[in-house]
């Protein structure tokens, strides 16, 4: 009998054993959460003390599925009982049914700047309840809290709280912070019967649909850096909390080919660092790829791009007023991946940008363009390029210049993500390069050479030409000569501002002129102006002369410099002697 007794007792334990989870939130804005694993159906009690003002929930409690990223039950505004002794605070009791499976219950207090704002009528109470000290952090929050009791032999805590990573995920950056960049590309692999692979998209980010303004977004994009999918305004949906919060789940099917994932974040909103309330998933933040069949992992590999980096060129952490450069050479044809980040001026033009030049024909190979760059993080005007370029055998010179506002430790605006690499930075794959061990250094050569001149040879160089500058150089002649020149300057139609001539200081007449009709657009700005030019010169003694106005010459541009810059002024040399 005894032992019957024992039995029925411990089967009676067995049934009515309970446990309970407390949830209690201590700062304004952080949810709360516990992560349990539903071994079979149950139904769990829910019992909630929250905070409620007019329509407007201070505090509030709901569980979400930790598989599919679902929210399947919520605390709403109906069925609650105002509680008599407590200021603002509000009771909730209920059963909920689980299925097997992995949930978050979790619990929030709004900011306190969250709980009385929604129009401007709400002023007067906001000011009635500072002075009574009523607003902000008040006794009866204490009060508010969340419980959650369940048969123990049914569920099991876990103590695992973050986001389930499993064998379908391919890509998964799902607590992406403040100011971070990500990106990482892949390779889709050529299936029977060319079929795509697919892969199902889950993202949250930070947005403005009534602007249609992404804030903390990402896309897919192809080889030739094409989007092919975005997380945006327009295709996402609200995702609990802050209006600004935006979630997207969709498909995607890729072919065979090469993609890239990029993503990025401002400088607010983020996990444990929420600015508004967060959304009904707080435990992820950023985006993930997985996928539909478990056998398309045969198809698709990530890509190293580290594994093949021979060496790199920096011009980083570039600021105010500066113009950077490098010059490299390179023995074979090389894949060159640039990494560039600048500022967007109003019209959608860089005024923090850089390019690359070729130094035998003074002509640009790849410029930073706002056409092919993307938000950087930050400010709106922060802009990145990422990409690859093929660079044949040669010379060249790389160059990267700022403005007056906004850049490295002088920022106007939130900075971009990776701020340490503001300016431009070049990976050679496979090839390393020959690269000079100084930044160029410009020099001006003007005293006067020796009469014996050889083909080929420089015989004046007004570079690089400054502001308020008046060169000139004599240079003699003791056969029939044909010289080159080469000028940059600025001017318009009506005039030429900077410019260059030569005369005949026997008759004192000017022999040549650099006249805006010869010239050709130098880059940058409209008015940088380019004279290629050849003259025959008889025997004599001559004097050439170069000008600059008071604005916009090296080292003081008012406007986008010629594509190179340290060659703005003028440079004669000896083509051939022709007795």
């Amino acid at each position: 009998m005894r032992k019957i007794i024992l039995i029925v007792f411990s089967f009676l334990l067995n049934i009515y054993a309970q446990e309970n989870i407390v949830l209690k939130v201590y700062e304004d804005g952080i949810p709360v959460y516990a992560t349990v694993n539903v071994l079979k159906p149950v139904d769990v009690d829910v019992h909630l003390f929250v905070g409620k003002y007019n329509d407007r929930l201070l505090s509030y409690g709901w569980i979400l599925n930790a598989d599919s990223r679902e929210v399947v039950w919520k605390l709403s505004l109906d069925s609650l009982t105002k509680v008599p002794s407590l200021y603002e605070t509000y009771e909730y009791s209920n059963k909920i049914n689980l299925v097997p499976g992995r949930y978050y219950f979790i619990f929030i207090k709004k900011h306190w700047y969250d709980f009385y704002i929604k129009n401007f009528k709400d002023l007067g109470l906001i000011f009635d309840r500072l002075l009574k000290g009523k607003l902000g952090k008040r006794e009866v929050d204490n009060y508010w809290k969340f419980t959650i009791t369940f048969p123990e032999k049914n569920i099991k805590v876990l103590k695992n709280q973050s986001y389930f990573a499993d064998k379908y995920c391919f890509i998964c950056f799902p607590e992406i912070h403040n100011n971070e960049f990500k990106t990482v590309s892949f390779k889709i692999l050529r299936k029977p019967k060319n079929e795509p692979v697919s892969f199902e998209i889950y993202a949250q980010g930070e947005g403005d649909k009534s602007e249609h303004v992404m804030y903390d977004y990402g896309w897919i994009s192809n080889e030739d850096n094409v989007k092919i999918w975005e997380f945006n305004t327009e295709n996402s949906v609200y995702g609990g909390g802050s209006k600004k919060n935006l979630k997207y789940r969709g498909n995607i099917s890729l072919n065979k080919g090469v993609y890239k994932l990029v993503w990025i974040s401002d400088d607010s909103h983020c996990i444990n660092d929420w600015n508004k309330t967060p959304p009904y998933d707080p435990l992820f933040w950023g985006v993930t790829l997985k996928f539909k069949k478990l056998s398309d992992t045969n198809y698709v590999k990530l890509i190293n791009i580290n594994k093949n980096i021979k060496d790199k060129l920096s011009l980083t952490k570039v600021r105010n007023n500066a113009l950077v450069s490098k010059k490299f050479a390179l023995t074979k044809p090389t894949l060159v991946h640039i990494i560039a980040i600048g500022e967007a001026g109003h019209f959608k033009d860089m005024v923090d940008y850089g390019w690359i030049i070729d130094n035998d024909t003074h002509k640009k190979v790849w410029e930073f363009t706002y056409d092919i760059s993307f938000p950087a993080g930050g400010s709106i005007k922060n802009r990145r390029f990422e990409g690859d370029i093929l660079l044949k055998p040669g010379s060249y010179t790389v160059y990267y210049v700022t403005d007056d506002s906004h850049a490295f430790r002088h920022w106007n605006a939130p900075p971009p993500a990776n701020p340490d690499m503001y300016g431009i930075t070049l990976y050679f794959i496979d090839s390393k390069p020959e690269l000079s061990n100084n930044n160029i250094h410009y020099s001006k050569e003007k005293k006067e050479e020796d009469i014996n001149y050889k083909e080929n040879q420089v015989i004046v160089n007004f570079t690089p030409a400054r502001n308020d500058e008046l060169l000139q150089k004599k240079f003699v002649l003791n056969k029939i000569t044909k010289i080159a020149i080469s000028a940059i300057g600025e001017g318009d139609e009506d005039d030429m501002y900077d410019y260059g001539w030569i005369v005949d200081l026997k008759t004192g007449k000017i022999v040549w002129k650099m006249l805006y009709e010869n010239t050709t657009w130098a880059g940058g700005a409209r008015k940088n102006r380019l004279c290629k030019q050849e003259l025959i010169l008889e025997p004599g003694e001559y004097r050439a002369y170069y000008v600059t106005d008071d604005s916009h010459a090296f080292g003081s541009w008012n406007e986008k410099p010629p594509s190179v810059p340290e060659e703005y002024g003028m440079i004669i040399r000896i083509v051939k002697f022709l007795e």
